[in-house]
């Protein structure tokens, strides 16, 4: 397997760690919390992955996401990153098609 030094990541709110069950659902009472949680999430695929890999973690992820959205997240961001492709693992989580 290839070693990637980057695992960028976009999608909607699951990509990010909502609905995770250590990490947001024991804190929907209070905002502040659940946000500082989900940010740092241990537990969403992305930073499974990145864990394994010895890769850092690139999360674009977001609450509310259209397929257009994450898509346009994507090409602007994945500008910063040209010049080291070859070291990128992109992952594109879709949401549902009539977002």
């Amino acid at each position: 397997m290839k070693n990637y030094k980057y695992i960028i990541v976009d999608g909607c709110s699951f990509v990010k760690g909502y609905g995770c069950e250590i990490c947001h659902l024991p804190f929907r009472e209070n905002e502040r919390e659940k946000k500082r949680r989900i940010e740092t999430c241990p537990h969403r695929f992305s930073s499974i992955l990145s864990k394994k890999l010895g890769a850092t973690e690139v999360m674009h992820g977001g609450a509310g996401k259209s397929n257009i959205e994450i898509l346009n997240s994507l090409y602007q961001n994945l500008k910063n990153y040209k010049d080291k492709s070859e070291q990128c693992l992109v992952i594109i989580g879709s949401t549902h098609w009539m977002r």
